[in-house]
């Protein structure tokens, strides 16, 4: 991103009835002052009241904030609430860990004559495997071969219910080997991800995924 282009990202909150049309802009809101932080991409930021908390959010951690926003020229675009702080962090949403080898799976992992990998990452009391004819209650996180975090349930702090036979490839044949309690980390070939040709909105490559198998239904 170009730091000297005049570029505004907002993030629109619904408001709550009687809300002001508008607030007005800071003084300084044509130009960051002498004492603002300044980072390495043009960013400018001035601390206006220090939070308590010691954690900073990491890459693929998700924040819930409070916020107004104007253009530089003062004009009103957007508040998150009715008596608007000008941008509040009240919380970090931590993302799962990263696995440190996305790029290939170790040693220990078994290789299916497919190309995916599967690591155990922990063993369940389960014995029966899922069946075609079965929906199962998952947890899961996925990321690409880079360290992007795609999507997640722990995140979410919900588990998700699929049909076996609605899955991706690399899932399935995954799913098709564990247990009830089973955790695992598998490498998924593009292939048995989304292909060469993904839809829009779907990732590319290799994928690296870890699925925790809650209940077969």
């Amino acid at each position: 991103m170009n730091a000297t282009a005049a570029l505004v990202l907002v993030l629109v909150a619904q408001v709550p009835a009687g809300a002001p049309a508008q607030l007005p802009p800071p003084p300084d809101v044509a130009s960051p002052p002498a004492g603002a932080i300044k980072t390495p991409s043009g960013v400018a930021l001035k601390i206006l009241r220090p939070g308590r908390g010691t954690q900073h959010p990491q890459a693929n951690d998700c924040v819930k904030l409070h916020f107004s926003a104007w253009k530089r020229d003062g004009t009103f675009l957007s508040d998150s609430r009715h008596w608007g702080d000008p941008l509040e962090l009240y919380d970090i949403v931590k993302a799962p860990p990263t696995p440190r080898n996305l790029k290939a799976p170790p040693a220990r992992a078994i290789r299916m004559p497919s190309g995916l990998a599967i690591e155990s990452l922990k063993r369940g009391s389960g014995a029966t495997h899922p069946q075609e004819s079965n929906q199962v209650l998952l947890h899961f996180s996925g990321w690409t071969t880079d360290g992007r975090l795609i999507e997640s349930s722990v995140m979410a702090r919900h588990a998700a219910i699929f049909p076996m036979t609605g899955l991706m490839r690399g899932w399935h044949d995954a799913l098709l080997q564990m247990a009830v309690g089973d955790k695992v980390r598998i490498w998924i070939p593009r292939d048995l991800a989304f292909g060469a040709k993904p839809a829009r909105g779907q990732p590319k490559g290799d994928l690296v995924y870890e699925l925790e198998l809650l209940e077969i239904q």
